[in-house]
């Protein structure tokens, strides 16, 4: 299951949303197979567990300027995504931590 829902307020120059982002868990192949699942010598094959992610971003326009800033992963959960097999080696590929952004952008 792959849920992905939000919500969004705003006026004239003020938006804020809220995203929520939940995966169930997943295998990494067609077998559905445990194998590797706690096994560092095989980290190619194996369950993927659940996760769920929530961010949050808000803006404010004036004038030529829009100022943005966000937070992704709000709970700093640890996940993963996906399982390589090949670079930079086999195995898990976690994903990101709490991150914070800003942006300013002008138009001309």
């Amino acid at each position: 299951m792959n849920l992905k829902t939000g919500t969004g307020i705003g006026s004239k120059n003020f938006m804020s949303s809220l995203q929520f982002s939940y995966v169930s868990e997943q295998f990494t192949d067609a077998t559905n197979s445990f194998v590797g699942s706690n096994d560092s010598s095989n980290g190619i094959t194996g369950q993927i567990p659940a996760y769920y992610v929530i961010a949050f971003s808000t803006s404010y326009t004036w004038r030529q300027f829009k100022f943005e800033a966000g937070i992704t992963n709000i709970t700093n959960n640890s996940y993963f995504t996906r399982r390589a097999t090949e670079y930079p080696r086999p195995g898990i590929i976690p994903f990101e931590n709490r991150t914070l952004y800003t942006t300013l952008e002008i138009k001309f």
